[in-house]
């Protein structure tokens, strides 16, 4: 890839971000328009909470640092739950998301092959 073509698809990336972004803050004041006051207060504390867990449970792959950091981080997220309540109907989807974290650090497809082995 070239620099050209990286900064091509970091241009597009950019765009594409700013209009999910932009719709997803459209569709959250069309929810708080047509909600009376009191639900919406609880619909903030349900949406807030559930940031939360995705944030805790976002691999983070920048650096080797950091790819170490999260899969340490996740491996104890998913003990913590799993060893509290065992997997339930309440955390399966949650448990799913890390799993597929796990599945996005070991992932090594955008990887050049003649690099793998190294990276690896």
């Amino acid at each position: 890839m070239t620099a050209e073509e990286l900064r091509q698809l970091v241009s597009d990336y950019e765009v594409q971000r700013q209009t999910l972004r932009n719709d997803l803050l459209h569709l959250h004041d069309e929810l708080h328009a047509a909600l009376p006051p009191d639900v919406w207060l609880e619909v903030l504390e349900v949406l807030n909470r559930k940031n939360q867990s995705i944030a805790a449970d976002n691999a983070i792959i920048g650096s080797p640092q950091t790819t170490l950091s999260s899969l340490i981080r996740l491996t104890d997220v998913y003990h913590e739950l799993v060893s509290e309540t065992g997997i339930t109907s309440e955390n399966q989807e949650r448990l799913k998301n890390i799993s597929q974290q796990f599945e996005k650090l070991f992932n090594l497809r955008e990887v050049p092959p003649k690099f793998r082995r190294n990276v690896a």
